[in-house]
């Protein structure tokens, strides 16, 4: 996946002028969920203060993917929470890949999609659509004709951010991924636990060999530990704390550093979102400062759940 986010050049669709914006997505593999939601709340909020609204937002889903796995499940759950449910009506589904798969199996795939209650199902029957893009530009026309009728409105988490003045981790989404990452936590912390024991066994049958491969593990899973309790330290805090940090504008930008700098007005059509769920802004966003080595371990600080 490109690393920088970026917003598309503005070009005409049936007398308008439209934008189209992507962005990192949950599984990037160099932020942490937490950067990539603070990076996705203060770019949005950013146009919502703005008075600007997108007409649509699209989810990019491979059909080539034959299942779909619980990280998708999950990305997708956390999409939904990011647009509310009210937004779903503006949603466009487009599944892309075509070109490999056959045609029975990619229209079993589709319907799969489509039907199941673990899927897209549910988001359908809140008003969200479902496409079709074959790398064509008639396709892709086509998706973006189906925004254009579109009535603007805030995501969830626009309204939350800026009207209800919410923190980030406050939010809809901002609440479930902490809930993911307290599970992560707690998974990691029952391993230990168990390595702890598999390795004092070890170490009494006088099994060195395993015992070491056992103490490899264990590093390992604390360091796991460790990155996740990172995490939660600096995902909680006031939202505002951030903009200073995120969004450095320049002499022409808008006011607090807007991402639109020097750009001529135009009507933001849709935010796209790949099935890892990624914007895409007109400026890379830099990656949050790291928060500070943590020192030593202790098993026992993952017998708590505090924030």
């Amino acid at each position: 996946m490109h690393q920088s986010s970026r917003v598309l050049r503005a070009f005409g669709l049936t007398g308008r002028t439209v934008r189209l914006i992507d962005t990192p997505g949950f599984d990037d593999t160099t932020r942490t969920d937490t950067e990539v939601l603070k990076m996705i709340a203060v770019a949005l909020s950013q146009m919502y203060e703005d008075g600007h609204k997108l007409s649509g937002i699209i989810y990019m889903q491979r059909i080539s993917d034959f299942r779909m796995t619980g990280i998708s499940r999950r990305n997708f759950h956390l999409f939904r929470k990011l647009c509310g449910e009210d937004t779903l009506k503006n949603v466009v589904i487009v599944t892309n890949m075509w070109g490999e798969v056959n045609a029975e199996r990619g229209l079993a795939r589709e319907d799969e999609l489509a039907s199941d209650p673990m899927f897209f199902k549910p988001a359908l029957e809140k008003g969200a659509k479902m496409m079709r893009h074959d790398n064509t530009y008639h396709s892709a026309v086509t998706v973006m004709l189906q925004l254009i009728p579109n009535t603007p409105a805030p995501l969830l988490l626009q309204t939350e951010l800026v009207e209800q003045d919410m923190d980030i981790a406050e939010t809809a989404v901002g609440a479930e991924l902490a809930r993911d990452i307290e599970e992560q936590r707690q998974k990691y912390c029952e391993e230990l636990g168990e390595l702890q024991q598999e390795m004092q066994e070890a170490f009494r049958a006088g099994d060195s060999e395993t015992t070491e491969e056992l103490q490899t593990v264990q590093e390992e899973t604390k360091a796991k530990v460790a990155t996740i309790e990172k995490q939660k330290k600096s995902f909680y805090g006031t939202f505002a704390t951030w903009l200073p940090l995120l969004l450095l504008g320049g002499d022409s930008c808008s006011r607090r550093g807007g991402l639109t700098c020097g750009a001529a007005p135009a009507r933001t059509l849709a935010v796209t979102f790949t099935v890892a769920v990624t914007f895409s802004w007109e400026r890379s966003l830099p990656t949050p400062p790291q928060q500070p080595e943590l020192r030593g371990y202790d098993i026992r600080r993952c017998m708590t759940t505090d924030t």
